[in-house]
């Protein structure tokens, strides 16, 4: 075998994160907005596809500053929300952001759909000498409500999957990476890392010494270059691309 670990990432990855993502949004967003009406606060129809566009403009453009951690998680999900929401003339308090994200990241992996590929290729995978895991960062909690949602346990042994919040790192940093190898006891194995996020996933493991495949789903133009294995479109495209030159 060419590797003797394979690593995904899990959020846009092992599954569409910005599909789920905007129906979470929108059903959260109907439901304050009920509430709302209910209690007399508005009366205004909204428009929800509007309203997203606008939301999903503030999580881009701040989302930068979140990366280079010029503010904290808290702080941006607080001013995309606040944002928006006084963009629309609708009631927008510290609290009510705060609590907006609480029932998203409750509800989320209800909407999380496995990507087409993502059952064959783990299956297939999980039937070989290579050992498959997970890296990813996020919420303890939610990931593990998606990771279950998707039957990702049905391929990947729970001692396989690492999550940021529950030791305190996060990819790109290589202790993360690290940390899971001696998670798992390993020494010279070769170790390949599958993600959509250039930044976090690709340059993350190859700063740990791990190949990487980059998982383009978004169809990004890249900014930097580095020595990756494959760039990729899709899970199927890397099913396809192992059977014939990876395993």
């Amino acid at each position: 075998m060419k590797w003797d670990v394979i690593c995904f990432d899990l959020d846009n990855t092992l599954y569409n994160h910005e599909f789920a993502f905007k129906r979470a949004i929108l059903d959260c967003l109907h439901t304050k907005i009920a509430q709302w009406q209910k209690d007399d606060q508005i009366n205004d129809p909204i428009d929800f596809e509007h309203w997203f566009a606008t939301f999903k403009y503030y999580c881009d453009s701040l989302w930068p500053l979140l990366e280079k951690k010029q503010i904290d998680r808290k702080t941006y999900r607080r001013i995309r929300y606040l944002k928006t929401m006084k963009k629309y003339n609708l009631p927008c308090r510290e609290e009510e952001a705060d609590d907006f994200h609480r029932q998203y990241y409750e509800h989320v992996h209800r909407f999380c759909e496995p990507d087409v590929g993502m059952r064959p290729l783990l299956s297939w995978l999980s039937q070989s000498a290579v050992k498959i895991g997970i890296l990813t960062n996020g919420p303890t909690d939610t990931q593990w409500k998606k990771i279950q949602h998707l039957g990702l346990t049905e391929f990947i042994p729970e001692d396989h999957i690492l999550i940021s919040s529950e030791v305190n790192l996060e990819k790109p940093d290589k202790r993360f990476f690290h940390l899971f190898e001696r998670k798992l006891g390993l020494k010279n194995e070769r170790k390949l890392f599958v993600g959509d996020s250039w930044e976090q996933d690709v340059l993350g493991a190859l700063g740990a010494d791990w190949e990487a495949v980059y998982l383009n789903t978004r169809h990004k133009e890249l900014s930097t270059n580095a020595n990756v294995v494959m760039e990729l479109q899709s899970l199927t495209e890397l099913y396809v691309w192992l059977q014939a030159n990876g395993i």
